[in-house]
């Protein structure tokens, strides 16, 4: 009887791990048709320019599941923008692309936030200072705001050593900064950008969409908002 209570749990181990790997190759294929069958729903004047705009952004969802939840909410997108578009109406438009802001939002935040708890304590207990680092930004029309970010430096150490260029970070004031082991994490996973979600629940950001621009740039105004990510982050 032990036996066979033990084959039992253990076959349902295996098929559990087959089922598991299965699925989390199947996902981003799954992704990436709910993407196109959103685009195909689009008019076809703007299939190109939204389908350049949502890969950009599914690629920069991080975990499968996620990518998944977005390229669903893409779906009501493209339903909510065909039926704006039949009557041309560009504010129609614009409050197709705030509603999908918000819902996409929304979603991360709520898909994201075991994540991002783990990240905020991790700032907190590996190094001195406060949990976000605001960063002031110019958006659309030339409007300023504060962009957040996960804090990924510490105020520099008097004895430390000599690091490669770009840890280090000297600010107008004359303090220095060098950039934390985990904020190397950070930035090269883009989870020191999570909390840019509030900026676009705030309608500062868009989820897709051009760089913003830094305070002192020379850069003619924006006619619109900055984006989280888009191709000028895949790109660079």
């Amino acid at each position: 009887m032990g036996i066979l209570t033990i084959l039992k749990d253990l076959v349902l181990a295996v098929v559990g791990k087959l089922a598991e790997d299965e699925v989390k190759a199947w996902l981003p294929r799954i992704a990436a048709n709910l993407k196109n069958s959103a685009v195909s729903r689009l008019p076809k004047e703007l299939r190109a320019r939204y389908d350049e705009e949502w890969e950009g952004g599914l690629a920069e969802i991080p975990g499968a599941l996620s990518k998944v939840l977005y390229a669903v909410s893409l779906l009501r997108a493209a339903s909510v923008i065909k039926t704006l578009q039949s009557d041309a109406s560009a504010r129609g438009v614009s409050r197709t692309r705030r509603f999908l802001d918000i819902w996409g939002a929304v979603l991360m935040l709520a898909a994201c936030l075991p994540l991002f708890f783990v990240v905020a304590i991790l700032v907190r207990l590996t190094s001195p200072g406060p949990i976000f680092m605001q960063y002031p930004r110019v958006g659309r029309d030339g409007r300023k705001f504060i962009m957040y970010k996960f804090r990924c430096w510490r105020i520099a150490r008097e004895n430390a050593i000599k690091t490669p260029a770009g840890e280090m970070l000297e600010l107008t004031n004359g303090i220095k900064l060098e950039r934390t082991p985990l904020g190397m994490f950070l930035q090269r996973t883009s989870l020191d950008e999570l909390p840019q979600f509030w900026s676009v629940l705030r309608g500062d950001m868009t989820l897709v969409g051009p760089a913003a621009q830094h305070i002192d740039s020379d850069d003619p105004p924006m006619d619109q908002k900055p984006g989280m990510t888009g191709l000028w982050k895949i790109k660079a």
